[in-house]
């Protein structure tokens, strides 16, 4: 029992020595594959050949995960996906993928004219970028922005391996990228080398239309955008150069020391203004507005009263003038003024002036004083108007011949006689 079991253990052990050393049928001793059996990746024009980064096309093809790069947020950017057209491979387009990837912050720039410019093309993929600005200047994105746009068509646009689709490039609204088919009988295609290439097409319906929708969603802000993101970032540079220039002289200034000593001197000033200064001007400026109310009727009444006693001034001179034009002075006799010889005790005669002038001068202002107060002390209801004015009579006794001819006049009134001389 023992002897079978060892030689069914001899065979088991020859069987699978057999199977081991057997040799590899041609499929499993197949070499890998060359960079011949797979389609070349040519960049567009101004960028980096495969050489000068180290790269070949088998290595693009073979590493799908180099630089993997995650599609971008669908509600920041927008994504065209376009159907019921010519699609391309998304492994060929992958590959492009990863090549504009590895350039990472490369310039990957669309000039004005012509406004479409291939970034890089693989078998039937090709990825352009489209300048949507429409002012007559290049636009310049990174091509690794460039990527992210093209690997968010990729994984949006998709179905059953085939895509085709564009959508605005990373972090510039003004540049589309486009991942499409490079081959098609209906495609006139944009050359690497910016000159007709039969080899490579692109359909320019395609490319017009691509642009015209473009047009729709770029609002004109955006173009104005860049304008501003530049003028806030040479403030910003300025600024921090200046800042960079000063901060250190600050920190040598002698001027803190100088607060420091000064502190005392600084503390006085300010109590003194305080104060001599501020507060009589506050007390000054409260009390202003505080009696302004009763300086205003002050000098309201004061020009009031102004006014009126000028008018009653007026008003009285006036009235004597009209009475003096109605009723003429009395006429004194020639014959009093003229001297006359008079003879004294002992004979002799010698020419004087009489006394009784001077004492019919004081007679008369007597009566006069006497007349105006008997015209004053009328009954109020008889001479109203005499009364009245006897006032006014007596302000003037400084001009003598006005003030006579109004006691005579009022005289006259009061005893409905005629006026004597």
């Amino acid at each position: 029992m023992m002897f079978f079991r060892s030689l069914a253990l001899c065979f088991l052990v020859s069987a699978l020595t057999c199977i081991i050393a057997a040799p590899a049928t041609s499929e499993d001793a197949k070499l890998p594959p060359t960079d011949s059996e797979y389609p070349e990746v040519i960049p567009g024009p101004g960028l980096p050949s495969l050489e000068s980064l180290g790269l070949t096309s088998a290595d693009l093809y073979r590493n799908r995960t180099m630089n993997a790069l995650s599609s971008r947020n669908e509600d920041d950017y927008i994504i065209y996906c376009l159907t019921g057209g010519a699609t391309t491979s998304v492994s060929t387009a992958q590959v492009c993928i990863n090549y504009l990837s590895s350039l990472g912050t490369g310039d990957c720039m669309v000039p004005a004219n012509p406004d479409v410019i291939t970034f890089c093309s693989s078998g039937q993929s090709v990825i352009c970028g489209t300048n949507v600005w429409g002012n007559g200047q290049a636009v310049h994105s990174w091509c690794s922005d460039v990527a992210v746009t093209a690997q968010s068509i990729v994984d949006l646009c998709q179905t059953n391996g085939q895509v085709d689709g564009y959508g605005q490039a990373a972090e510039n609204s003004n540049m589309l990228g486009y991942v499409a088919l490079a081959i098609n009988h209906d495609y006139k295609l944009y050359p690497m080398s910016l000159t007709p290439n039969p080899a490579t097409e692109f359909s320019s319906s395609t490319i017009e239309n691509f642009s015209a929708q473009a047009s729709e969603f770029t609002a004109p802000i955006l173009r104005v955008i860049p304008y501003i993101t530049f003028a806030s970032s040479v403030v910003r540079t300025t600024f921090a150069f200046i800042w960079s220039l000063f901060h250190p002289l600050l920190r040598l200034s002698p001027l803190p020391i100088i607060l420091y000593v000064l502190g005392p001197a600084i503390v006085f000033v300010d109590i003194f203004t305080t104060v001599f200064i501020r507060a009589p001007y506050t007390i000054i400026v409260y009390l202003m507005e505080a009696l302004y109310p009763l300086y205003v009727f002050c000098g309201v009444a004061c020009i009031t009263g102004v006014i009126l006693g000028l008018s009653a001034r007026i008003i009285s001179r006036l009235i004597v003038a009209a009475m003096s034009a109605e009723e003429e002075p009395p006429h004194m006799d020639e014959n009093e003024d003229e001297p006359r010889l008079d003879s004294d005790l002992k004979g002799k005669g010698r020419q004087r002036e009489p006394e009784r002038v001077r004492v019919k001068v004081k007679v008369e202002s007597e009566s006069a004083i006497s007349s105006v107060r008997i015209a004053c002390q009328m009954p109020p209801g008889i001479h109203t108007l005499s009364t009245l004015l006897c006032g006014l009579v007596a302000t003037m006794k400084h001009y003598k011949p006005t003030f006579l001819i109004l006691e005579s006049y009022f005289v006259q009134r009061v005893n409905h006689t005629p006026m004597d001389r």
